[in-house]
């Protein structure tokens, strides 16, 4: 089942990058772009393993209208995760020009205050999501408080700012421990907490995930600037 969840996004990316190099003579100066886009296509394919391995989750271990519900919990906050996630290619051509000074310095403040932004995000989302619920969504009230609780995922948002500069300076192996430390944690969490809790096991797990995905994340980028 994972490896099914996970093959189809890899193989898509691995189709457009034979085709591009069907299409166009390697030079020696481009193998390096051409690694570094294979190591992307595998690290994004591990990033979407987490959103379709959790209904698989609960398909097999939940009775089936449990799916039901959960889809509806997660259903506002991934569209406010695909509406920020929008708005980040904004930021590519400021990141491209960054140098390894501006990194080890101001990069860390620009985090700290986009996290702030996303946590303002999150408390309207908690204050609103009742009305939200009772407006669009009667049938599933039961969602409210894991929505809210899986609302907390969107912290990690940020976070994928410092992916984007590890592509920048070409930090391939850290892309990996970012994406593949808290996808792991997040199956094994799921796998122990769904008997006991149910639905809000694969919320929990998702929003640990999440926080370790930050922490490695900040850790990741203390390294790295503690080595210019």
């Amino acid at each position: 089942m994972i490896i099914a969840s996970l093959l189809p996004p890899l193989l898509i990316n691995i189709f457009f990058a034979l085709k591009h190099l069907y299409k166009h003579t390697i030079k020696k100066s481009n193998l390096t772009y051409i690694k570094l886009g294979w190591h992307l296509s595998i690290t994004n394919s591990i990033h979407f393993l987490p959103k379709s391995i959790d209904k698989i989750f609960i398909g097999l271990m939940l009775p089936f209208e449990n799916l039901a519900v959960y889809s509806f919990a997660i259903l506002v906050p991934d569209q406010l995760n695909s509406l920020t996630k929008q708005i980040i290619p904004l930021f590519f051509p400021k990141i491209s020009k960054l140098t390894l000074k501006d990194f080890k310095y101001t990069f860390l403040k620009k985090f700290i205050l986009a996290e702030l932004l996303i946590l303002i995000i999150i408390v309207l989302y908690f204050l609103l999501s009742p009305f939200i619920f009772m407006t669009f969504f009667r049938s599933y009230q039961d969602s409210i408080l894991l929505s809210q609780i899986y609302a907390l995922s969107l912290l990690s948002l940020p976070s994928v700012l410092f992916g984007i500069i590890y592509q920048r300076f070409k930090i391939h192996n850290y892309l990996y421990i970012q994406e593949l430390i808290p996808t792991t944690i997040m199956i094994i969490l799921s796998i122990i907490l769904i008997a006991p809790l149910g639905i809000l096991g694969i919320i929990i797990s998702q929003v640990i995930s999440r926080f370790i995905f930050i922490l490695i994340s900040l850790i990741l980028f203390h390294f790295y600037r503690n080595k210019i």
